[in-house]
């Protein structure tokens, strides 16, 4: 009894191992077949990742970054982290100019969108998500931002609510877009991590290199503009290769172990299989209940690695990381992924099964 609940015991555990691997894997094929942008923060293949730094805390007029010169239609994000909630807080913000119409836009379930006379308003607007509505937006719609950098909270009037047009949980829900100008009003420059956006990587490159120039044209001896591309892989949280080779490996070793494992315990099943044999049991009603055992075994690991998998995403690291560990929980993935783990079950319940089947009942019971 103690060797099968070992045995047991290990097989709930690699079918819970196994249960959120589809989760993620599921969640990450069907992401990337919509192609929908609400799982990578809004952020396209044609992103470019940028760092904008000076030399010098003292900026003259004429050195204000101001990106409206440029012809192409794009959008340009400033990327900032919202603290003002030290406890918890997983807005993500950021400031936004664009320019033109041919570029990524949000859905928006209420209000509206930005037009280029709000972008360019010196009035703090902004569009968020629905999480971030929810939670952090006053009875007169009004967001508050603590802007650490500069050391002030900035009001900003809520314009528009985005989100998926399913209504579907995304990493949308909690971001805060805010206006340009608004933003930047009274601020000296523009520095940090930035976000070039468009719908062509052409388009992207080329406004970044424009923007190299002219922060060279506004530089001067005692204050130097430098911007440097920083490393963005593939769509912006998603899967890298080594993740994703990561989670293939890990899948053909736990297959491998689960079908040692099974194997082990029909070994140490061998003389009740036979007792079964000279009882009058077919064989084939060996291969069932075998089969059937292990599936039995998948559906607790199924529901061991659900729970896993909704404790991990109590946390905001997790829930929300640029790894690309997607987890959503809707019905339907809930119900893609029961189906993927039985077949699966089914599957690997074949070699122990089929030993199972053809145990010699003479030498079993020696």
């Amino acid at each position: 009894m103690r060797r099968m609940r070992v045995e047991t015991v290990l097989l709930v555990f690699m079918f819970a191992v196994m249960t959120f691997f589809f989760i993620v894997m599921i969640n990450q094929a069907k992401k990337n077949d919509l192609n929908n942008l609400y799982y990578n923060n809004f952020y396209s293949q044609n992103t470019v990742r940028l760092k904008i730094s000076r030399s010098s805390t003292s900026v003259k007029e004429s050195e204000k970054l101001d990106p409206k010169e440029y012809a192409e239609d794009f959008v340009l994000y400033n990327a900032l982290d919202d603290k003002l909630d030290a406890a918890y807080d997983d807005d993500k913000v950021r400031v936004v100019f664009f320019k033109g119409e041919n570029f990524p836009k949000p859905h928006i379930i209420a209000g509206r969108y930005f037009t280029e006379d709000d972008i360019r308003s010196e009035e703090p607007l902004c569009v968020l998500g629905m999480t971030s509505f929810d939670k952090n937006v006053d009875s007169e719609g009004y967001y508050y931002y603590f802007d650490a950098i500069n050391s002030r909270i900035v009001k900003c009037k809520v314009i528009g609510v985005m989100g998926m047009k399913n209504g579907a949980a995304s990493d949308v829900d909690a971001t805060v877009m805010i206006n340009w100008y608004g933003y930047y009003n009274g601020i000296e420059s523009a520095t940090g991590t930035f976000y070039i956006d468009s719908n062509s990587k052409r388009v992207s490159d080329d406004i970044f290199e424009k923007l190299k120039k002219q922060l060279e044209g506004i530089s001067t001896e005692d204050n130097e503009y430098s911007a440097t591309e920083l490393l963005t892989v593939g769509n912006i949280r998603s899967f890298s290769y080594f993740t994703y080779y990561l989670f293939i490996l890990g899948s053909v070793i736990l297959t491998i172990c689960i079908i040692m494992v099974s194997l082990r315990y029909c070994d140490s099943q061998s003389r009740k299989t036979a007792i079964k044999k000279l009882c009058g049991y077919s064989g084939a009603t060996v291969y069932i209940e075998t089969t059937a055992l292990i599936v039995a075994i998948s559906a607790a690991g199924l529901a061991v690695g659900f729970a896993i998998t909704a404790l991990l995403r109590i946390s905001v690291d997790f829930r929300y990381s640029e790894t690309g560990y997607y987890t959503d929980l809707s019905p339907e993935l809930i119900a893609l992924v029961c189906a993927a783990v039985i077949a699966y079950s089914f599957i690997v319940a074949i070699f122990p099964s089929v030993k199972a089947y053809s145990t010699d009942t003479s030498d079993a019971l020696k």
